[in-house]
């Protein structure tokens, strides 16, 4: 009898809580702009939530979906610096891909249209 390799195992119980509560950190200071120069707060967001998707933590269209909410929220909140907001509409387009392809075209193309409003309300802001 041969063993078979499994990949690593999904945290569960505790651990899968810290991992979430982490993401939750994370995902507050990319929405609050704890760290406006610091961009890449929110590449290590997108990463984890591909990560606790991969691990079976959150369903992979829940995490990403979850990313861009924030991502969304953060580009649309004005008392947030314009730099950042662009930044994180920029990122959007990553969460957007990927539930393009969990979701199917008809759901990605809605959700490409919404950002599309974003990037023109970020430009009419910016040259206000």
């Amino acid at each position: 009898m041969s063993a078979t390799t499994r990949g690593p195992r999904p945290p569960h119980g505790a651990e899968a809580r810290r991992w979430l509560q982490r993401f939750d950190r994370i995902g507050i200071g990319v929405r609050c702009a704890y760290n406006p120069q610091r961009p890449q707060a929110i590449a290590a967001y997108l990463g984890m939530a591909a990560q606790l998707g991969a691990l079976g933590v959150l369903p992979r269209a829940a995490a990403q979906g979850r990313v861009l909410e924030v991502l969304l929220q953060a580009a649309h909140d004005s008392a947030l610096p314009l730099p950042w907001r662009r930044a994180c509409a920029e990122y959007a387009v990553r969460p957007v891909a990927r539930l393009r392809t969990l979701l199917g075209p008809c759901r990605g193309d809605a959700l490409a249209a919404a950002l599309a409003a974003t990037h023109e309300m970020l430009d009419a802001a910016g040259g206000a």
